[in-house]
């Protein structure tokens, strides 16, 4: 009942679009802001412990979203478009990194250069989108614009939340000349959100920390700085958060080869992806679980979780982070060198018809 609804209601507002005059663009326009005033609402929401049900109320209403965000651009409420790219940073982050990258180039393009903190936000959106797949020197530069408008607003939250995502960039392009540099702005950003008693931000950069040691091989760095911050994350109840640097920390074990231990984590954060929707890190996850099944002798089920794997991470339109990604084509050359060409498409073909649920009955079997 409640899809026809809303199908009923777009075919109205579209017949709506057809018309002239004033009325027909006023209510287009409060659909507009009703829709923006709804994800700058969830925004704050997506990185607490009620976020399940405001990335499902975003993912319910994404056709709506979408129809308001497009008014927006081609009705010159340039203002308007920003603040949606700006609130949805995390929802598209986590969800859909290449839509996500579209719609924010389309709203900075409709209002080039005006300093403003909302262009700052949606530029430091924008930036992360590019940063997702992997242009590494056009996010800089508009990280670094996003930057200088925080600086020259005075904004702290922006400033830190800039230098922290900048020293991300600096450490996944491999860059290792400005490796110096990206420590002292992981260690400036996390000082200026303990300032500002901003745990889920400090427990963010304490796992791009282990992010980075994890890619230099540095696995008992990497655990450290993924422990600590697992301790903010569960004071705040981010589960997406948690998830995620649960599964880093898995990875790290792995490489431990501390593979009882790396599982039990996995298996905490495989609950957490799939209480939050989150079916592409959901995917990521299984990846580590298969190099565990490998680790312990069983191949053919590390393939079908692979092929799980791969249909879930299709739709995110991004590849995975320059670590995981390595992980990933070593655990996935290992499986394949351990089963014949059959048993390898053959358990690919049956992980890729499994559902969630089942996978979780596979890793917990």
């Amino acid at each position: 009942m409640l899809e026809t609804i809303h199908e009923f209601a777009a075919e109205k507002l579209e017949e709506v679009d057809e018309g002239d005059g004033l009325p027909a663009r006023e209510l287009r326009r409060r659909h507009a802001l009703y829709f923006l005033a709804l994800a700058e609402e969830a925004e704050p929401h997506l990185q607490r412990e009620e976020q399940a049900q405001w990335f499902n109320r975003l993912e319910w209403e994404h056709n709506n979203l979408h129809a308001a965000m497009e008014w927006a651009m081609t009705h010159g409420e340039e203002e308007v478009a920003l603040r949606f790219g700006a609130a949805l940073m995390t929802f598209w982050y986590n969800r859909y990194p290449a839509e996500g990258r579209w719609w924010l180039e389309g709203a900075l393009r409709s209002r080039a250069g005006q300093p403003t903190l909302i262009r700052g936000r949606a530029l430091h959106s924008a930036a992360l989108a590019l940063r997702k797949t992997r242009e590494y020197a056009q996010a800089r530069l508009l990280m670094e614009e996003s930057l200088r408008i925080y600086q020259s607003l005075g904004d702290p939250t922006g400033i830190a939340s800039s230098l922290h995502r900048l020293a991300d960039l600096i450490s996944e392009s491999g860059a290792y000349e400005e490796r110096p540099q990206a420590e002292e702005l992981y260690q400036d950003a996390l000082k200026r959100f303990g300032e500002a008693g901003d745990l889920p931000s400090m427990a963010k950069v304490l796992n791009s920390m282990g992010e980075r040691a994890r890619t230099d091989r540095d696995y008992a760095r990497a655990i450290d700085f993924y422990e600590k911050s697992l301790a903010l994350g569960h004071q705040v109840g981010d589960k997406q958060g948690i998830a995620t640097t649960q599964t880093n920390l898995a990875y790290a074990l792995y490489r431990c080869e501390e593979y009882g231990r790396a599982m039990a984590i996995l298996r905490e954060a495989l609950g957490l992806f799939r209480e939050v929707a989150s079916a592409y890190s959901f995917g990521w996850a299984l990846i580590a679980c298969a190099g565990v099944m490998l680790a312990e002798g069983q191949p053919a089920k590390g393939a079908r979780l692979i092929g799980l794997a791969n249909r879930l991470s299709a739709p995110g339109g991004a590849p995975f982070d320059p670590v995981d990604q390595t992980d990933r084509e070593e655990i996935e050359g290992a499986i394949k060198a351990a089963l014949s060409d059959d048993e390898w498409q053959r358990s690919l073909s049956e992980g890729s018809a499994m559902s969630m649920d089942k996978a979780i009955e596979e890793v917990f079997g």
